[in-house]
């Protein structure tokens, strides 16, 4: 499949996943994880704001600023500065977390889409369910890795005239793909995919992906409404790209097609 092919996948998911929403058919696996991610969010924020204030007094005292007459317009600029950058290094840590600390309710959420397109059952199992979640930390930290490696490296293009120019928008791509790569990471583990069939599946597919990455990264354009529901919805649209690629083209391996029961 084509770039265009494949990004269609991605976005027409988002669509069929909020649809999935209103027919109430999955409502009892959103509360919990939603619940969470509310909490973790606002621990994010108060974590931020109580960093923020700290390191922005320690600031003051450093330089010897006093918001007084004239200093006081710099202080509060300076201040306010600080702490949105304090905020987006917790929020991009927040992301990674979301994706570890809600995979066991995300991976359920998976297994309950897989079974309402599919029509196939998925036996439980709290051993295997604890086994899906190491991995999920697993490739989760490997990914945050490499992730923040070819970030920093791309950044140094930043530097370099006219090449610079595409730097942000290839460290986007980047991180998109390895947040897709995490979001859809439930399904072939659901099919037990060894990790090297995993992540050549990815690659293979990486605009479906990406592009499944990028649509929840711009669910955080969406202030509070789309943070909070940013991970059911994404994993939702994750696994409906994910059955809809293996439905077109699956898996050349016969005992991979199919959920074995053992």
């Amino acid at each position: 499949m084509g770039i265009v092919s494949q990004f269609s996948i991605a976005t027409q998911s988002y669509g069929r996943a909020l649809r999935l929403f209103g027919s109430g058919k999955i409502s009892r696996y959103l509360f919990v994880p939603i619940l969470l991610n509310v909490a973790l969010l606002g621990l994010v924020v108060w974590f931020s704001i109580v960093a923020g204030a700290g390191i922005v007094d320690w600031v003051y005292d450093f330089f010897g600023i006093e918001q007084t007459d004239w200093t006081g317009v710099v202080a509060f600029l300076l201040g306010w500065t600080i702490r949105l950058l304090i905020f987006l290094v917790y929020f991009a840590i927040y992301k990674y977390l979301i994706l570890v600390l809600l995979s066991p309710f995300l991976s359920l959420l998976s297994e309950a889409v897989d079974t309402l397109e599919t029509g196939r059952e998925f036996r439980f199992s709290w051993s295997q369910l604890a086994r899906d979640v190491w991995r999920a930390v697993l490739i989760n930290l490997q990914n945050f890795i490499v992730e923040m490696l070819l970030t920093f490296l791309l950044s140094l293009l930043a530097f370099v005239p006219f090449v610079g120019l595409l730097s942000p928008f290839v460290i986007l791509l980047v991180q998109s793909y390895f947040f897709g790569f995490a979001l859809m990471d439930y399904s072939p583990e659901r099919y037990r995919f060894p990790s090297r069939v995993t992540r050549s599946w990815m690659r293979k597919n990486m605009w479906t992906v990406s592009g499944v990455g990028l649509a929840f990264y711009g669910c955080f354009l969406i202030p509070f409404v789309g943070w909070v529901i940013a991970p059911v919805w994404a994993t939702v649209a994750g696994t409906l790209a994910f059955l809809k690629v293996e439905k077109e083209k699956p898996v050349n391996s016969s005992f991979l097609l199919f959920y074995r029961q053992d």
